[in-house]
Parts: structure tokens; sequence; C-alpha cells
């Protein structure tokens, strides 16, 4: 006997956000089989690059997912963002400190 499909909700990159079995129609979703559903939520393995499977826009079949490595190259860049706004304020406070304990000597 054949699996029933599933509705599935993908974002722009193919990653599966929801889905459900039924005859219901919602918006957004569309109709995958039981084996591409499969990939997506894990059941065959987290891929070529350890990250899971997306939804290829091509061909609306699942594919490995990009490896961690690109998403830490992002991740990596916003903390050097984040420590460098930190180092300015912090530095910000100890001329204030500075300043305040000078003030307070005169």
């Amino acid at each position: 006997m054949a699996k029933a499909g599933y509705k599935a909700l993908f974002d722009n990159e193919g990653h599966l956000l929801d889905s459900y079995q039924g005859s219901a129609k919602k918006e957004g979703y569309i109709q995958i089989s039981a084996d591409d559903w499969e990939h997506y939520v894990g059941m065959h393995g987290m891929g070529e690059n350890g990250t899971g499977y997306v939804r290829d826009g091509e061909s609306g079949k699942p594919v490995s997912a990009p490896p961690d490595n690109v998403l830490n190259a992002a991740a990596e860049d916003v903390s050097a963002t984040v420590l460098e706004a930190v180092a300015g304020i912090y530095e910000a406070v100890v001329r204030m400190e500075e300043s305040l304990k000078g003030g307070e000597s005169q």
C-alpha cells in the first residue's frame, strides 16, 4: 500500500516550516510525497553536510542543506560586530568613570 503524501509549507531557502496530512487546503502549502517528507523531518539521516535537507527550488526534491560553516561564518560576522559595540560601550563607561573621579578630587 502506498504511503499518503503531505501538504507542506517551505521558507524561501527551502526549509520545511509546517506540514500536515489530509484533504484540507491551506494557502501556501504544496503537495509532497511521504518519502520527501521523511527526508525533511530527518528520517533518512542528516544529509551530506550533517545539516538536514532542504527543498531544491528547481527540482522540488530534497537536497542536502548547506554545511554549518556557511551559517557559522554569518554568525561570526555578527559576533564580531557585537563585540566591537560592547568594547566601545565599555571604553565610554571607563572614560565617564575617570571623568567623574577626576571631578570629585578637584
